[in-house]
């Protein structure tokens, strides 16, 4: 999400918060690396930016018991993370995109859904024109959907693997970075991959409504690696309805 106005109140957009020092600390090298210094006062003699940044942060991080990845561009090869997110994706694969230059990532899902990767996209109008579209229209028919609209732009750039499949590695790819080789290679931009079946659930909420809204609809999750109650246990689900808090109460052991 940029700092505007129509970003905020007519685009689509995502925003992660994150509390955790060490993960604060690796920006704050980066930003440094850019300011050129470490104190208040900034040395252009020492900036640098785009290509001229090297990789000098750290990138895994254990965060309330997640890995959170984090990522540069251009100094930290982005996009072959960003395909490492597409192809860890065993039973789903969802993604939103606004600027999708890059003919690797497309033929990354094409290979997902033709695979039997349950595969769904959304991608802004603007990149309706370039070869990717090209790719996976044919393929996907109406799991890829444009986003076309006078007054706002999708400007959503993430992926979701697996985010139905516990037994698997349910992730969110997200941040600045477009699926362009200049965002890849020229600008400077940040990424996250958070692996948490939570974070990945609430992400599936939206993309799940922002599919519907374009007029296509999802399967919908059914979660597996968890534990199901059989047919013929009793139990009693409470209060009902619920607005918060709600207890199972299950007559077996």
């Amino acid at each position: 999400c940029n700092w505007d106005e129509e970003q905020i109140d007519s685009d689509y957009n995502n925003i992660i918060i994150v509390q955790d020092k060490n993960l604060a600390l690796t920006y704050t090298d980066e930003f440094n690396q850019m300011w050129g210094d470490t104190g208040l006062t900034p040395n252009a003699g020492n900036s640098k930016f785009g290509p001229d940044k090297t990789d000098i942060t750290q990138h895994t991080f254990t965060i309330g018991g997640a890995t959170v990845e984090c990522y540069f561009s251009p100094s930290d090869a982005t996009n072959s993370h960003i395909l490492q997110a597409i192809s860890s994706a065993q039973s789903q694969l969802f993604f939103g995109v606004y600027t999708f230059t890059e003919s690797v990532n497309a033929d990354s899902i094409k290979s997902k859904y033709q695979s039997g990767v349950y595969t769904a996209g959304i991608i802004d109008q603007y990149s309706q024109s370039f070869s990717p579209y090209t790719t996976l229209h044919p393929v996907m028919g109406n799991k890829l959907q444009v986003y076309s609209q006078s007054h706002s732009i999708y400007h959503n750039k993430f992926v979701l693997a697996d985010v139905c499949n516990l037994s698997s590695d349910p992730l969110v790819e997200t941040g600045s970075h477009n699926w362009t080789v200049s965002a890849d290679t020229k600008n400077d931009e940040n990424t996250l991959i958070v692996h948490d079946a939570v974070t990945a659930n609430l992400y599936y909420q939206c993309f799940y409504q922002n599919l519907f809204d374009l007029g296509e609809v999802l399967v919908p999750c059914q979660v597996t690696g968890e534990e199901e109650l059989s047919a013929d246990e009793n139990f009693k689900f409470f209060p009902n309805p619920t607005t918060e808090n709600c207890q199972i109460e299950v007559s077996s052991d």
